[in-house]
């Protein structure tokens, strides 16, 4: 072999020990690329399950203090229902429930509901056990709070139309059944109240920042 085949040969060694220098670089800054992504996805969604959940909670502490202020016999939910009803979810929550068996009305609560079970499932997955499995049954048990009083002023609705139109059985029945929906909402009242406490007593909020801080 002559000098020249000879350096040709060592260029041409030198050149491929380069190249996988190089892709071996490429690929671990790839990597590095799809680590920093991944854990900036982990973040922001952390961030936006959290600061859902802040959201209710301060929606339900609202609530429950002006709950334990009245003592009156409840004629209707539909009050309750917009101090509790995120507005940037259920976009117009009057409107949703002075009207329930409206079809809009009906399409916003099941796609306020859907965006709420969403964050309550995603919640499981994002936040260590303990701490996701607790954010979950606190919006679960929100969104069961809401439709269940939504419920209420449906029924409540339906039954004063049926006795307008002079159904005398409906009047005869008004009372018992509006009994029945309300003994529903305040049996789910009572689990959410528990999720809440749950959720305080064990400062899930003040973990979930510090697991927020962790990515």
């Amino acid at each position: 072999m002559t000098c020249i085949e000879t350096l040709a040969v060592v260029v041409e060694a030198a050149v491929s020990i380069l190249a996988l220098g190089l892709s071996v670089v490429s690929i671990r800054q790839t990597q590095e690329q799809i680590k920093l992504s991944n854990k900036q996805s982990l973040f922001d969604r952390r961030l936006a399950i959290y600061m859902m959940a802040s959201e209710l909670v301060h929606y339900f502490e609202t609530y429950r203090t002006l709950r334990q202020r009245v003592s009156v016999p409840v004629k209707s939910y539909a009050a309750d229902f917009v101090l509790l009803a995120p507005e940037d979810i259920f976009s117009d929550v009057s409107e949703c429930i002075s009207f329930p068996e409206a079809l809009d009305s009906l399409q916003t609560l099941y796609s306020g509901s859907e965006s709420l079970g969403t964050t309550a499932q995603e919640a499981k997955f994002v936040f260590s056990e303990e701490v996701g499995t607790r954010i979950s049954l606190f919006v679960e048990d929100y969104i069961s709070l809401l439709i269940a009083m939504h419920r209420y002023e449906q029924r409540a609705m339906s039954i004063s139309n049926s006795i307008a139109n002079a159904d005398i059985s409906a009047s005869a029945s008004k009372e018992q059944a509006s009994l029945i929906d309300e003994d529903a909402v305040e049996t789910i009242y009572r689990r959410l109240n528990a999720s809440y406490d749950s959720m305080i007593d064990e400062s899930t909020l003040d973990k979930a920042t510090e697991e927020i801080k962790l990515c």
